[in-house]
């Protein structure tokens, strides 16, 4: 048999044969390959996880804030002003800045 003829026989094989294709694999050490390219991607998938774990997490604790600071406001007065004396603002009881503020126009 010659060199061609075995190449083609052993392409036909690689093709055909599925046990012979595993064992030739095997031994190139392809399957090992395989399995800790099995590997990195199960590791992968699971930091990818934990990524979008961490993300959720300042967006849960900003919906809980803005929640509380709408329950702050809402007990403050509805956010209708600081009260310094009773049935006054600040602003309206003079006290805000020590004297009243002086409004700046834009030119």
């Amino acid at each position: 048999m010659k060199i061609e003829e075995l190449k083609a026989k052993l392409l036909d094989l690689l093709e055909s044969d599925i046990e012979f294709r595993y064992a030739v694999a095997g031994k190139l050490g392809i399957l090992e390959l395989l399995k800790r390219l099995d590997a990195i991607e199960s590791l992968q998938a699971k930091i990818l996880d934990e990524i979008k774990s961490l993300r959720e997490k300042p967006r849960e604790a900003m919906e809980k804030s803005g929640k509380a600071m709408a329950k702050s406001k809402q007990a403050m007065g509805g956010g209708q002003g600081i009260k310094r004396k009773p049935g006054k603002t600040l602003e309206e009881s003079g006290e805000a800045m020590g004297e009243p503020r002086e409004v700046m126009e834009r030119s």
